[in-house]
């Protein structure tokens, strides 16, 4: 079986949690799993260990069933409470690959991921979530979102 250990970065633990990630996207997907991206200020070359977070994409070659959504919601809450570095850093969106293209308003909403920073006290983030037609949350959320 050939090696599939993934050294992204030049981080240790963020490697450790982005492979935890994708062999748990994997498993769960199956053959529908096309790809694991990662974007923002780690892949920009902006990162900050002292304040960033883990921006990711998973790529799909279709929609995500309910029981595959169901199933990466539980995994995503496991995952933040594995107490491994980063697993509260992480935020992400799960879209099918037609969806790279281009963006069609009038599509289904994609599931996104988005941990650990929207916080009821948080006004302005709440306000900005609300308009995107998201729901906020205190500790976590796999939800669906208009892109």
């Amino acid at each position: 079986m050939p090696d599939t250990t993934i050294s992204p970065t030049s981080y240790t633990d963020v490697n450790t949690i982005l492979q935890r990630l994708l062999k748990k996207a994997q498993t769960i997907l199956g053959d529908h799993f096309i790809g694991l991206y990662i974007h923002g200020s780690l892949a920009s070359g902006d990162f900050n260990p002292q304040t960033s977070d883990i921006d990711f994409l998973v790529v799909t070659d279709a929609d995500l069933s309910a029981e595959a959504f169901s199933t990466l919601k539980t995994m995503h809450a496991r995952l933040f409470a594995s107490g491994l570095a980063w697993s509260q850093k992480l935020e992400g969106a799960y879209l099918p690959k037609e969806e790279l293209r281009r963006h069609d308003p009038a599509h289904d909403p994609v599931p996104w991921l988005e941990i650990n920073y929207v916080l009821e006290d948080n006004w302005p983030m709440v306000n900005a979530i609300k308009k995107m037609e998201a729901t906020p949350s205190r500790r976590y959320r796999v939800d669906e979102k208009k892109i």
